[in-house]
């Protein structure tokens, strides 16, 4: 699918030169089926009983509230019980499962024409909602979103703008705040083959009557401007005058940021378009990795690459072992605590050398890595 047939019957000019970052635009096309080569209530109910579901992947909400992953994992704390899920949903709770795009592959090929025609990667959440629930609280984000209604009906109520286009948030609590403090923009309701565009920094809430839902939210890999200024930076290193040191004291100080300045100038100067592009591309490719879809075939003759060079820690607890590396938390059995560290200090490893026993485990442990970008798949060695 182009983004043309995606974003029709808007014409794609008028999208971007009328609504992209600046107002909400809404799509109804009474078309039931016209995600259904994205996603439909099938596949999403397949996910999440398979074992490529992931702690890092899923959120579980129960009356506006997290509910921790401890309360439906397994007794080892290495998988989750969806015998303790279900109960969860039972009980009216909302499933979030992130970047389902890197783990259903008919998700991630349905996105791929579009992500290459736009030049950009998605990021792909599903929220399944049941009846007469509410979401997450009245917020605002700080990326775009494309809402794509999947399955069933829900309920958006979207206000006015008090936030220009943040990248940002200080304090994560600001997202939050109280719909009588805000200007109602327009409410609306989705139904299956409906989108709503949503710019970022519009406050808004969504929730389901008496019909439940499926929605997917794209989000946008947006490369701000700023960003391509940090990326200029690394760039910089061919220039003589950026590989001195900066004299944080001495007299030299004045004429060394004169000299910064007028060095810096000159470089911005001297870039065109090709090169802004480049630089475009760079910060584009480091979003896509994260994005891309992650093969579920992983046997013990895997092979896995260290994807993630963050410097990683391990805390134990008395049941359990907490890996943190970069943005990601994983929890793990405290017999895993020696085991993980020893993978973790590879480059790469083939899952049947894990120093865990049982290839039952092996294997659990392999797709937890890879689901949550620690780890990639490089072809299989026979």
């Amino acid at each position: 699918m182009t983004f043309t047939e995606f974003i029709a019957p808007i014409d794609p000019i008028l999208f971007f030169s009328d609504y992209y970052e600046k107002k909400p635009l809404l799509i109804k096309r009474n078309r039931l089926n016209f995600y259904n080569n994205l996603l439909n209530i099938n596949d999403i109910e397949n996910y999440l009983l398979s074992d490529t579901l992931s702690f890092n992947d899923l959120k579980v909400l129960l009356n506006n509230q997290l509910v921790p992953s401890s309360n439906y994992s397994n007794p080892s704390g290495s998988g989750i019980d969806l015998g303790k899920l279900q109960s969860y949903r039972d009980n009216g709770a909302l499933m979030v499962m992130n970047n389902i795009n890197r783990n259903v592959k008919k998700t991630s090929d349905f996105l791929a024409p579009i992500e290459s025609e736009l030049k950009t990667s998605f990021q792909c959440n599903c929220y399944l909602s049941p009846q007469n629930s509410n979401g997450f609280k009245t917020h605002f984000d700080t990326h775009d979103v494309l809402a794509l209604q999947v399955y069933g009906k829900k309920t958006w109520a979207i206000y006015h703008s008090e936030e220009y286009l943040p990248s940002k948030i200080p304090n994560k609590e600001t997202v939050f705040t109280n719909e009588n403090d805000l200007k109602p923009l327009m409410t609306v309701e989705l139904e299956e083959g409906d989108l709503l565009y949503l710019p970022r920094g519009f406050y808004h809430k969504a929730f389901t009557t008496n019909h439940p839902s499926a929605h997917i939210a794209l989000n946008y890999s947006i490369i701000f401007g700023y960003k391509l200024i940090s990326t200029l930076g690394k760039e910089l290193h061919v220039n003589n005058f950026f590989r001195k040191t900066y004299p944080s004291s001495g007299f030299e100080k004045e004429a060394y940021i004169k000299q910064f300045k007028k060095e810096l100038i000159a470089s911005i100067e001297q870039l065109t378009t090709d090169d802004f592009d480049k630089l475009y591309q760079i910060r584009l490719d480091a979003v896509k990795q994260v994005n891309q879809f992650q093969s579920s075939t992983i046997t013990l003759n895997s092979l896995l690459v260290r994807s993630n060079n963050t410097e990683f820690f391990i805390q134990n607890n008395k049941s359990n072992c907490s890996l943190k590396c970069g943005t990601v938390s994983i929890i793990l059995p405290i017999n895993y605590s020696l085991a993980i560290s020893e993978i973790m200090n590879q480059q790469q490893i083939m899952v049947k050398d894990f120093p865990i026993e049982g290839d039952k485990f092996q294997l659990q442990l392999a797709k937890r890595l890879v689901n949550t970008g620690l780890f990639s798949l490089k072809p299989q060695i026979d």
